[in-house]
């Protein structure tokens, strides 16, 4: 009886320890299939991450696609409209290179970067030696910058301007656009217009290739929680919040793009501050994306995402109190020297209608056009990137300026990039195997439950049939018991006396 009693409270224990393992891996069987990899992703010497960080070991492909002015002459005519046709794509392979890093005492890694672009002819639609005619960003701006001022101090500039030989547009290559540069005769244009940079050659990427950039970036090393991995805290030993001090909303800070907080759902908003936008970009979820079998939340720029203050508030902020555009393109004037460079997505997608109006050329197209960005929302792991964004000046009436006295208030398209980042499977098939071993989850940590509850109930069920059971009705089951084994001994029995013994005795029970 005792013996058997142990034997009773052994299998009880046993089921004990069975569902109590199946609670706990209900609560924590998806942390510990995460947390090797959680263990590599905070940046730190010896991390798995801060090696791909510090050198990126995919190639990020830019493309870039020139806006050719084809009716400039047409300027001054009242009812001009400038028309533009698309060249390009020229692509590049581009690589960042984290340099001069240094690791504080409060979670945050401060660093500067240097960008390598290498010419990809192959993919290439075009010939960096292509001319493109486009707007003078030289003239325009500094046209722009003294706009406000008396005609008094415009009248120099303006000088300044025709005896230099400016014109309205220039033509020049693809490659003296792009990272050569070209000699300007404003190269002293800082002398007379306070604040603007002394250029020695214009190039919308000069001295960008291959060499350290000026500005100083420190962003969370996650060590302090993951959700601060990637966030930036300050731009050249500044914060955010000091480029617009009436936008409160930047002291939340802004991701640097590299990496995104884990456990994303499809009411989070991805926010990124961009430091050549001097703003936080917001991205919001538009629909559900599987790539290369991994499933993912894609997240786009919408209209929101460009507006000025007409459906979003805190947008109102950046918005120059002396011009605010229509929502579509903005401006990041204060990131140019005070140069009218205004941003939007290509082809002027999800603006105002006026920018398409004003100009001909634009063919706005969803998939060609949008910016997304796909992340996997367990790990925050960005696995499909388009960053697609248009550059374009705004050539404004200025009566002091010969040059720009009867020109029309206009936005005039440069040119727009796309910077595509794609995962091999190489990256995404470990992700892929542990949210498979997630999902299969439920069925081990539910199954180990039940099991549990069942050996549990069994042995409470044994315990009351045999306790619970009148004296009686046990006599008679036992009786039946003793019937049986006498009949199968009977059976069993060869020889005829035994078997009649056998029988006699089972009469008197």
């Amino acid at each position: 009886m005792m013996k058997e009693n142990k034997t009773k409270i052994g299998i009880l224990i046993g089921g004990f320890v069975i569902a109590l393992l199946g609670l706990f891996l209900l609560f924590f069987f998806e942390k510990f299939i995460f947390y090797g990899f959680e263990q590599e992703l905070p940046l730190k010497p010896s991390s798995l991450s801060f090696k791909k960080w510090q050198k990126t070991p995919i190639p990020i492909m830019m493309s870039v696609y020139f806006w050719n002015w084809t009716n400039p002459e047409g300027i001054n005519d009242p009812n001009y409209k400038p028309s533009f046709v698309e060249m390009g794509p020229y692509v590049f392979r581009e690589s960042h290179e984290k340099v001069d890093v240094k690791w504080g005492q409060d979670g945050n890694v401060t660093y500067r970067t240097i960008k390598r672009w290498q010419f990809d002819e192959g993919k290439t639609k075009g010939s960096l030696d292509d001319k493109v005619t486009s707007l003078n960003a030289v003239a325009a701006s500094i046209a722009y910058i003294v706009r406000s001022w008396s005609k008094f101090f415009v009248y120099p500039v303006s000088v300044a301007l025709r005896t230099s030989g400016q014109e309205l547009t220039w033509t020049k290559t693809v490659r003296e656009l792009l990272f050569d540069g070209f000699e300007n005769s404003l190269q002293n244009a800082g002398s007379y217009v306070p604040g603007f940079p002394d250029l020695e050659k214009f190039g919308w990427f000069y001295k960008r290739n291959g060499t350290v950039s000026s500005d100083t970036y420190t962003i969370g090393t996650g060590l302090t929680g993951l959700e601060e991995l990637g966030k930036l805290k300050l731009w050249n030993n500044k914060s955010l919040e000091s480029l617009y001090p009436e936008c409160s909303h930047l002291k939340e800070g802004g991701y640097s793009g590299e990496f995104w907080p884990p456990n994303l759902t499809k009411e989070s908003t991805l926010k990124m501050f961009s430091t050549d936008l001097c703003r936080t970009m917001y991205y919001y979820y538009e629909e559900d994306y599987v790539y290369r079998g991994l499933k993912t939340l894609l997240f786009g720029g919408t209209k929101k995402t460009v507006d000025n203050g007409t459906t979003v508030d805190e947008n109102k902020c950046y918005c120059d109190l002396e011009f605010c555009p229509p929502s579509g393109v903005l401006d990041i004037s204060k990131c140019q020297y005070g140069a009218p460079v205004f941003m939007s997505f290509p082809h002027f997608y999800q603006a105002d209608p006026d920018y398409l109006t004003s100009v001909e050329g634009m063919k706005p197209d969803r998939d060609k056009h949008r910016f997304y960005i796909a992340v996997e929302p367990r790990t925050g792991l960005q696995v499909d990137v388009r960053a697609r964004m248009q550059l374009n000046l705004y050539l404004k009436k200025n009566s002091a300026i010969s040059m720009y006295r009867n020109v029309k208030d206009v936005f005039i398209p440069v040119f727009w990039t796309e910077n595509s980042v794609s995962l091999s499977d190489e990256y995404t098939n470990g992700v892929k195997i542990m949210l498979k071993i997630v999902e299969f989850g439920p069925f081990v940590y539910y199954g180990l439950f039940i099991l549990g509850c069942l050996i549990i109930l069994g042995v409470i069920l044994l315990h009351v049939f045999h306790y619970k059971i009148p004296r009686d009705e046990k006599k008679r089951y036992e009786k039946i018991i003793i019937v049986i084994r006498y009949c199968q001994l009977i059976v069993a029995t060869k020889k005829r006396h035994e078997r009649m013994s056998l029988l006699n005795h089972m009469k008197c029970i």
